[in-house]
C-alpha cells in the first residue's frame, strides 16, 4: 500500500500513531496518476456468516489547506461477497456497498426521489450528499449504522420489504436517516466487512483530480448484531443499475 501508512498525529500533535491516506497531486480514479486506497477490505463481520446489522464509527481529519472537490471517497460498510465487486460500474445480487459518500445498492420505484438520494444508473448512488462538511486540520467522527432488510421471502419474490435503515452521524449528531433501504434481494448476503476505501474521482471527470494532500483516521470502533430490521416496510420489485461495460473500471 504505497500512499497508507501510519505516522504521528499531525492535527493533534498529540504524539498518537495514526493511520495517512496519500493522494498525489493528479491523483484520480482512472488517472495515470495513482493515489488514495481503492478497496482494502476489513472483515470484521464474516465470521459466523456475517451481520444483519452493524454500526462504524471512525475519525477522519485532513491535512490543514486541504484543497476539497467533488468526487472523494470514504470508508463506509459492506456486505456481501468481495470478488462480486459492487464498485467501479460492476453492481451484483451478491454484495452492497455503502461506501462514503458513493454506494451501491439495488433500485426500486421512488427510492431515488429522497432528497438526500441522487442516483446514478452506472457509478451508484449518493447519499446523504450535503448533509455533513469537513473542515481542514480539524478531526470529526463519522458514524454508520446499517440494519439490514428482513430477508427475502421466496414466497413473494421478487418482491422485496424495503424497511431496511440506514444512518450516518458527524460529531454525534445526525447527519441523514433513510429507512426504506433495500441492501439485498439475496437473503444469503449479510454486512461482512468494513471497505476502507479513500481516493479522487468521479465519472471519469479529471477536474475532480486532487491538487495534493492526505487524510488521517484514528479510533476505529466496530459493533454488530444478528437482528434484520423489524420494521414494516411496503413489498417493492428491485433492480440493479447496470453500467455501459465499456465504462467499468477497476476501483
Amino acid at each position: 500500500m504505497q500512499y497508507l501508512d501510519f505516522v504521528p498525529d499531525p492535527i493533534s500533535r498529540s504524539g498518537e500513531i495514526v493511520l495517512r491516506v496519500k493522494y498525489p497531486v493528479g491523483s484520480f480514479d482512472t488517472s495515470e496518476v495513482p493515489g488514495g486506497v481503492k478497496r482494502l477490505p476489513v472483515e470484521i463481520f464474516g465470521q459466523g456468516g456475517g451481520a444483519e446489522r452493524a454500526l462504524v464509527r471512525y475519525e477522519v481529519a485532513f491535512a490543514d489547506r486541504f484543497d476539497f472537490v467533488m468526487g472523494g471517497k470514504l470508508p463506509g460498510l459492506f456486505g456481501g461477497d468481495e470478488a462480486q465487486h459492487c464498485t467501479g460500474g460492476r453492481n451484483s445480487d451478491a454484495c452492497f456497498s455503502l461506501r462514503l459518500i458513493n454506494s451501491y445498492l439495488p433500485l426500486y420505484d421512488t427510492f431515488c426521489d429522497s432528497e438526500v438520494v441522487a442516483c446514478n444508473k452506472n457509478w451508484g448512488q449518493s447519499l446523504g450528499t450535503g448533509s455533513f462538511n469537513f473542515t481542514a486540520a480539524r478531526w470529526t467522527t463519522l458514524t454508520q449504522l446499517a440494519i439490514l432488510n428482513s430477508p427475502p421471502s421466496p414466497s413473494t419474490a421478487p418482491k422485496t420489504p424495503a424497511n431496511g435503515i440506514l444512518e450516518v452521524y458527524q460529531d454525534d449528531a445526525l447527519a441523514f436517516s433513510l429507512d426504506h433501504v433495500v441492501f439485498r434481494t439475496n437473503p444469503d448476503v449479510r454486512l461482512s466487512s468494513f471497505r476502507f476505501a479513500s481516493f479522487f474521482g468521479d465519472e471519469h471527470r479529471p477536474e475532480f483530480a486532487s491538487r495534493g494532500g492526505a487524510a488521517y483516521f484514528r479510533n476505529f470502533q466496530f459493533f454488530s448484531g444478528s437482528e434484520a430490521s423489524g420494521e414494516q416496510g411496503e413489498l417493492v420489485t428491485p433492480w440493479l443499475p447496470s453500467a455501459n461495460q465499456s465504462s467499468i473500471v477497476e476501483s
